[in-house]
């Protein structure tokens, strides 16, 4: 499944997809999370107690390498 968020700057697009994030890794602690986004992942682990595999995306060719995880990609550009 992809889920896409569009809107005007300031709209919250950003905090709605870090919403579902903390959503979706408190119904699976063990799910890896790949992102491009700085990411406080202490402050995550003990939020929610997930303890699955933080993987950080520095540019397009890490996406093609990520298999089994939930993908966070801010600003595409």
């Amino acid at each position: 499944m992809i889920e896409g968020y569009i809107g005007l700057p300031g709209a919250g697009k950003t905090y709605a997809m870090v919403r579902r994030a903390i959503g979706a890794v408190r119904a699976n602690r063990d799910m890896r999370l790949a992102t491009n986004m700085e990411l406080d992942v202490p402050k995550l682990r003990a939020l929610t107690g997930w303890r699955g595999e933080y993987v950080p995306l520095t540019d397009w060719p890490d996406l093609v390498a990520i298999r089994r995880a939930l993908v966070l990609v801010d600003e595409l550009n």
